[in-house]
């Protein structure tokens, strides 16, 4: 039997290597734009949403913050490497940080 194929974008059982992790700050309501009309739901709750759009209130966002960065202190704990931006990523040399894996198929496809 062949060797087990390296992590790929084919597969979501290989072990994960790397992750984008966001950021909380700017984080708001959303508002009338049309992009926002499949998330906000029936017309019944726009005028609600009208009063509400805008930034979140401070408290809410460093929670949410709070919560990212355990999240990216928890997958870092895992061997997981973590950025906080594309930036980040493209910072460094893009060659060792998205090299392309090698998928192989093992078995039949019948």
């Amino acid at each position: 039997m062949a060797s087990s194929p390296l992590v790929n974008c084919w597969t979501e059982w290989g072990p994960l290597e790397l992750v984008c992790v966001g950021s909380a700050q700017g984080m708001c309501y959303p508002d009338e734009t049309p992009v926002y009309s499949c998330a906000t739901g029936p017309l019944s709750l726009r005028p609600y949403l009208q009063l509400i759009a805008g930034p979140r209130p401070k408290s809410r966002i460093q929670q949410a913050q709070n919560q990212l960065d355990h999240l990216a202190d928890l997958l870092r704990a895992e061997s997981v490497v973590v950025a906080n931006s594309i930036a980040d990523l493209l910072d460094g040399d893009i060659g060792k940080v998205l090299s392309r894996k090698q998928t192989s198929l093992v078995g039949s496809c019948e």
